[in-house]
């Protein structure tokens, strides 16, 4: 019985420690652009890759909506407005026209944490190389 009493206590303890939060797990490449003119984002190309096949297995293909841009500062810095972002189901290339630019997204790196219960763990997106130099979010492209 004492046992029981014991182990009670114990599982009463550890819920106890448990919170009811919002746990937050990010899956998606956020972009950031540096130094363009809005007339130079009005066209933004995305083509996402299976992951691993070195960009040359197209698996999901779609135009970034840049029609409306958030700006994150006075220094031209701009958030495209989409729904699906960039998941990581995929390697990305972001192809920006206006100044023939291509952005290659791979290796993706993720932080874990807890979350309510100690024992929940929860994995989230931190970073990834973009052109092969490791980035953290969200990445910055600079002109």
């Amino acid at each position: 019985m004492k046992a029981v009493l014991a182990l009670f206590v114990i599982v009463l303890t550890l819920s106890a420690c448990c919170t009811k939060k919002a746990c937050v797990e990010n899956d998606r490449i956020t972009l950031q652009f540096y130094g363009f003119d809005t007339t130079e984002l009005d066209t933004v190309y995305t083509t996402g890759y299976a992951l691993g096949s070195g960009f040359t297995k197209v698996t999901r293909e779609q135009r970034l909506d840049t029609t409306y841009l958030g700006q994150v500062d006075s220094n031209r810095s701009y958030y495209p407005y989409y729904n699906e972002g960039l998941s990581d189901q995929y390697e990305w290339e972001v192809y920006v026209p206006a100044v023939n630019r291509t952005y290659r997204f791979t290796d993706y790196s993720y932080s874990t944490f807890s979350c309510n219960c100690p024992q929940d763990k929860v994995r989230s997106l931190h970073g990834c190389k973009m052109n092969g130099i490791p980035q953290n979010l969200p990445v910055k492209i600079n002109k």
